[in-house]
């Protein structure tokens, strides 16, 4: 009777042991706690049943034996439920309506257990007291329970066995499925068989039930049962890292001792290098403490003699009521990096002056200069290109250049991207004339770019614009003096004769002839003058002479002839300075505008005739209300014979621009749809 009593009451102590044991490793496991349940209904079960035994009297006997029901009954629905958790891996999956379920046989079979007298379940054994229950319905029933859940166990770790892809999910099922179907063959051969056939024994279930429980958890121990709890996941993968990873780990307490540390880090430091290095970044080491965690510190390591730069990185790890397990700290040696660092910016720093003194060179360049990229956007611009176009904020040049959002149609910058020769060309940008060289090169990165330095040329083409023009009129001017010279001779000769012969009374018949021949001759003779005044280059100047009072004596005369064309003339003068000229010619040259402008307009037109300073310069202006005077023909304006008049010499305003530049003057023309404006500036005479 002792045996029997000490045997149940060992193993009560070692469920509940095993079962506190457990739950206390893995509080937040639901495999866990199902476990820890199991453990105290064998506990249960094994303290019943060995004070049972031992009972004074079959009432106290029958309480213990209550005691042990609660359990049994719910011993087979909890190993059921456990079983179904490991294989799905999470009770969440099974559903708590189908564990609910899964329990009420239990508590249906302790129901019945309760209604049964004493003397019916009880009998008294040499070694004490044992239950043996009646045969009826409901005994039946749960021992077929208990038959088909032990059954249904086995089947479901056979089953995880067999279609698992895991081989570690493999031998898990085969250890738990052969250590219960171990236990629960005893337990039914010797609480259910053998009970059956009226063999009086001691029921051994509750001592083979460990074989089971002991299988399930060998089987999380040796293979880190994933299904079970993540946290064996975390341990695995955490031992994992902490043993090949190349790094120094260390494991520390709040006080920063070392509790663990990795080979690596046993192998490369001592401990009292470590624990100078938390003395040198004390802060940090606070820091850590108070916000949990620090990511890529860097830190310096003496080693040796040897100070090696490190980046330290650290996590505080928490149970679940919040309190400190340890700090763990990762060193990753830097060195190597640090050097490859301090070459790449001694490189670049030299990189950068090398730019610098480039990027100065070109800004120092004369003209506009300016770096662009294949798609015509400007990169870099020079001193002088900003003074002219400003700020390029790395714009495209279309918008630079013309203000459009689209490049330009016939664009020399898009034709030539892809070049690889020096190119060349000439373009206008906003009234100026620039000469473009472009030389195409790469930069470090390999990207296509290409240098442009544009050249101000305007006042070289003008320039040359007005020695070709000068040229053509002193070749003009040397061919009508030639002309002029062997043509008037004989005509001279011809007119006095004719006046002859008109003046004998044989004639006086023909004497209409005679005067249309000497007008035709004085008409030709007049077109020799102004030959001969365009063919001047030089002209005997006057002394100081206002233009106001030229241009207010040939008034009377130009309103004349503006009246007789139906056409009106307004006088605007202003006090001006008198200027060094021919007065011949300056009449000349006024009546020459005047009668072009008046020429040029419709009937019931106005003409302006103006005089006013500006800055230095005596600038008379003749202002007309005509069609206008398009682009091409203003850029040959003063070359002989060009005429737009129906009948016209062409030579009126080669004659104005001849005297103009004898008297150093310059003529500026404007014109619109709405009418022309001659501007004719003098010098003044200076004090």
């Amino acid at each position: 009777m002792q045996i029997y009593f000490l045997i149940f009451f060992t193993g009560a102590i070692f469920y509940f042991l095993f079962g506190l044991y457990i739950i206390l490793k893995d509080r937040n496991s639901n495999i866990s706690k199902m476990l820890f349940i199991i453990c105290i209904d064998l506990f249960l079960w094994a303290i019943g049943y060995s004070f049972m035994f031992n009972a004074s009297n079959i009432y106290l006997a029958n309480y213990w034996r209550l005691v042990a029901a609660v359990g049994w009954c719910s011993f087979f629905s909890i190993w059921l439920i456990t079983a179904l958790m490991i294989k799905n891996g999470n009770e969440t999956k099974l559903g708590w309506k189908k564990i609910l379920l899964l329990c009420l046989p239990a508590v249906l079979f302790y129901i019945n257990t309760l209604r049964y007298n004493p003397s019916d379940v009880l009998y008294h054994l040499n070694n004490g007291w044992s239950d043996r229950y009646p045969v009826n319905f409901l005994e039946i029933l749960f021992y077929v329970y208990t038959v088909l859940s032990a059954i249904l166990n086995v089947m479901i770790f056979r089953k995880m066995a067999k279609n698992s892809k895991l081989q570690r999910e493999k031998e898990q099922a085969k250890i738990i499925g052969i250590t219960t179907l171990i236990s629960f063959t005893i337990a039914i051969l010797t609480d259910i068989v053998l009970p059956l056939f009226q063999i009086p024994i001691v029921t051994m279930g509750i001592l083979t039930a460990p074989i089971g429980l002991i299988g399930i958890w060998y089987s999380i121990k040796k293979y880190k049962l994933i299904e079970i709890t993540p946290k064996y996941v975390s341990e695995y993968v955490f031992e994992y890292i902490f043993k090949n990873v190349n790094d120094p780990i260390f494991i520390i307490g709040e006080d920063f001792s070392i509790k663990k540390a990795n080979n690596i880090a046993l192998e490369s430091m001592t401990e009292v290098t470590f624990h100078t290095m938390v003395e040198n970044n004390k802060e940090i080491f606070q820091n850590l403490l108070q916000t949990g965690s620090i990511d890529n510190i860097e830190v310096d390591l003496i080693n040796k003699d040897i100070t090696l730069a490190c980046e330290l990185s650290g996590k505080v790890i928490y149970d679940e009521f919040k309190d400190i397990l340890g700090i763990v700290i990762i060193l990753h040696d830097i060195s190597e990096r640090k050097k490859t660092e301090k070459l790449l910016r001694i490189y670049n720093n030299q990189l950068e002056d090398e730019r610098k003194r480039l990027y100065s060179l070109i800004d120092e360049l004369p003209g506009l200069v300016c770096i662009r990229t294949i798609k015509g956007q400007i990169v870099f611009a020079n001193h002088n290109f900003k003074q002219v176009f400003g700020e390029t904020n790395n714009k495209q040049c279309h918008y630079i250049f013309y203000n459009k959002d689209e490049p330009c149609s016939n664009c020399e910058i898009l034709l030539s991207s892809e070049a690889e020769t020096r190119k060349q060309w000439q373009c206008v940008i906003r009234d100026t004339i620039f000469e473009v060289f472009q030389q195409p090169f790469q930069d470090s990165k390999g990207e296509q770019l290409f240098l442009m330095q544009m050249n101000d040329i305007t006042k070289r083409e003008l320039a040359l614009e007005e020695v070709t023009r000068l040229d053509r009129l002193n070749l003009v001017g040397e061919l009508a003096a030639s002309i002029a010279h062997e043509v008037r001779n004989p005509m001279t000769t011809v007119r006095g004769f004719l006046q002859i012969l008109k003046s004998r009374d044989m004639s006086q018949q023909n004497v209409e002839y005679f005067d249309l021949m000497i007008s035709e001759l004085d008409g030709a003779n007049s077109i020799l003058t102004e030959f001969l005044s365009i063919a001047k280059t030089k002209s005997k100047l006057d002394t100081g002479i206002k233009l106001n009072h030229l241009v207010n004596s040939l008034y009377p005369l130009i309103f004349a002839d503006a009246t007789n064309q139906d056409k009106q003339v307004e006088l605007a003068t202003e006090e001006v300075a008198e200027a060094i000229m021919n007065e011949r010619e300056i009449r000349q040259l006024i009546l020459n505008l005047t009668r072009n402008g008046l020429e040029s307009m419709p009937a019931k037109g106005t003409l302006k005739i103006m005089t006013y300073m500006e800055e230095n310069n005596i600038v008379l202006a003749v202002q007309d209300q005509g069609a206008g005077i398009n682009d091409e023909i203003i850029a040959r304006l003063g070359t002989p014979f060009l005429t737009t008049k129906e009948g016209g010499t062409g030579l009126g305003l080669a004659s104005c621009y001849s005297i103009s530049e004898r008297h150093n003057a310059k003529i500026v023309v404007e014109s619109s749809s709405s009418g022309t404006t001659f501007y004719v500036k003098f010098k003044a005479i200076s004090n």
